[in-house]
C-alpha cells in the first residue's frame, strides 16, 4: 500500500507541480479487491484446482475505490450511489463537457449530476458483479467465480455447488460474513428477480 501511495503522491504533484489541478479530471480506482483471508479464502479467484468451493464474488473483491476529483467538483464528499466501474467514462465525459455519440450505448451511468450536486437521485438500485465463464457444459464448475447481487441493503448469492443460495444484510453485516438466506425466503425471491431481470 505504501508504495501505491507514493506513485500516486508523486503523479499528483507532477500534476500540481505544472498547473494541470485546476482543469484536469483525475481518477482513482481498481478493477477488483482481494480477500486476505476473508470467506476463508485469498485472492480474487480460485485458482487452485484443488479447491473445489465457488468464489462469490464477495464485498472486499466487489467493492472498490472510485474517486473522482474535478475543478466543477466540491471534493470531500462521499456520495452514497452504487456504481460499476463502467460508470467512469461517461462521468467524465459529462464533467469535461464532451457530448460522445457512441456506435452502441454505454453500458455506464454518468455520476456527473451528483458529484456537481445537481441531483441526488441514485443512478441505480441494483448491481450485479459478475465473470462471464467459458463453459460449453449444462453445469456450472463448482469452483466457478459467482456473480453476486447487490443493493444498498443486500447482497445476494445466487447459488453454490450444492445450488443453495446466500443472503446478506450489508448494514448490519458490511463484509457479509452472516449467511440469513434460510430466515428470509421472501427476500431471496426478491433478489432472484433482480438477478434474472
Amino acid at each position: 500500500a505504501e508504495l501505491v501511495d507514493r506513485g500516486i503522491g508523486r503523479i499528483l504533484e507532477k500534476i500540481e507541480d505544472l498547473r494541470l489541478d485546476q482543469n484536469s479530471i483525475i481518477v482513482f480506482t481498481s478493477d477488483h479487491g482481494v480477500s486476505l483471508g476473508e470467506h476463508n479464502r485469498t485472492g480474487k479467484t480460485n485458482i487452485n484446482p484443488g479447491d473445489e468451493r465457488s468464489w462469490p464474488i464477495y464485498p472486499e473483491v466487489a467493492h472498490v475505490p472510485l474517486m473522482i476529483a474535478a475543478p466543477n467538483v466540491k471534493g470531500g464528499r462521499s456520495i452514497p450511489n452504487l456504481a460499476l466501474p463502467e460508470d467512469t467514462l461517461p462521468s467524465v465525459a459529462d464533467l469535461a463537457g464532451i457530448d460522445i455519440e457512441p456506435q452502441e450505448t454505454f453500458h455506464g451511468m454518468s455520476l456527473a449530476s451528483q458529484l456537481q450536486e445537481e441531483s441526488n437521485d441514485k443512478t441505480r438500485d441494483v448491481v450485479v458483479t459478475g465473470k462471464f465463464l467459458n463453459e460449453e457444459k449444462a453445469n456450472i464448475p463448482n469452483a466457478a467465480t459467482v456473480p453476486v447481487v447487490y443493493t444498498s441493503e443486500w447482497a445476494y448469492v445466487p447459488f453454490r455447488p450444492d445450488g443453495s443460495p446466500e443472503l446478506y444484510h450489508l448494514p448490519t453485516d458490511p463484509l457479509a460474513e452472516n449467511d440469513i438466506a434460510a430466515k428470509n425466503q421472501n427476500i431471496l425471491q426478491e433478489m432472484h428477480q433482480k438477478f434474472m431481470a
